[in-house]
């Protein structure tokens, strides 16, 4: 869109200052940041100044690319979602744009969509249906009865360095995660031997209440994975992801496998 390139910086001094009627705050004094450092801290200045320079039009065009308040796809009865705007509540005005910058406003998205929008990012813009099951096999493992093909639901028209320029910010975001036990260190993201790419949030559920999420996705450069994350009025999602890369590698690897097929009927 031309609002702002991997260089742009714009100045956190913890207030935003756009508006003299309102100026919601930041978790953090960030000084002149760029776009990947910002993804990094989750500085709400940044995100605020960009998303009013966007218009809620363009930013919910976007929401929709990455699957944030559209049908996933997936082969079940599913929840769409709300994008913030004015058809979604009565009180709409700047202050609701650029609070639905972050997240927030009348937002309301599902886990599964934060996975998509994971996807879709590694993907360069590139967003696939979702599916619960890939293939179907016979009982002995021996003809495939059934295989979903990739089915793309939409494509951004980005350019690719876009795309990267975010993942650098993520891949700053998981590099930042820090273990709770010192010597264990078992929810780094960073001494894996590749990168990672996480961003967390903490939507307001009420005044005094939280969510923690996270989407993220695994390796950075070359994803496998794509993971979305909901702790409701809970704390931490950023330690869930390296369980996933964890439980993920070991079914990769083979040290957890289906079970052998065998004559016994079960219920």
């Amino acid at each position: 869109e031309g609002i702002i390139s991997p260089t742009s910086t714009i100045t956190c001094n913890h207030y935003y200052t756009a508006f003299t009627d309102y100026q919601p705050e930041c978790l953090g004094w960030h000084g002149s940041i760029n776009v990947q450092t910002a993804l990094q801290k989750s500085c709400n200045i940044f995100f605020y100044e960009t998303g009013r320079l966007l218009g809620i039009d363009r930013i919910n065009q976007y929401a929709s690319g990455l699957g944030l308040g559209v049908p996933t796809g997936i082969e079940l009865p599913e929840a769409v979602g709300v994008q913030a705007g004015p058809h979604a509540q009565d009180d709409w005005g700047p202050g609701q744009v650029v609070q639905a910058a972050i997240g927030q406003s009348s937002n309301a998205y599902t886990p599964l969509q934060l996975a998509v929008q994971a996807m879709t990012i590694a993907n360069k813009g590139v967003r696939y249906e979702a599916h619960l099951v890939k293939s179907v096999q016979s009982y002995d493992y021996t003809e495939t009865i059934l295989e979903k093909e990739p089915v793309i639901a939409s494509s951004i028209d980005a350019e690719s360095w876009a795309f990267d320029t975010v993942t650098q910010g993520m891949v700053l975001a998981a590099n930042s995660v820090t273990g709770i036990d010192p010597v264990t260190n078992q929810y780094v993201l960073s001494n894996l031997g590749y990168d990672v790419a996480i961003k967390t949030g903490t939507p307001q559920v009420t005044k005094d209440t939280y969510n923690s999420t996270l989407v993220g996705f695994s390796p950075a450069w070359d994803p496998e994975i794509a993971v979305g994350v909901v702790i409701e009025r809970g704390e931490n999602a950023k330690y869930i992801m390296r369980q996933v890369i964890d439980a993920y590698a070991s079914v990769k690897n083979g040290e957890q496998r289906a079970p052998e097929p065998t004559d016994t009927l079960l219920p």
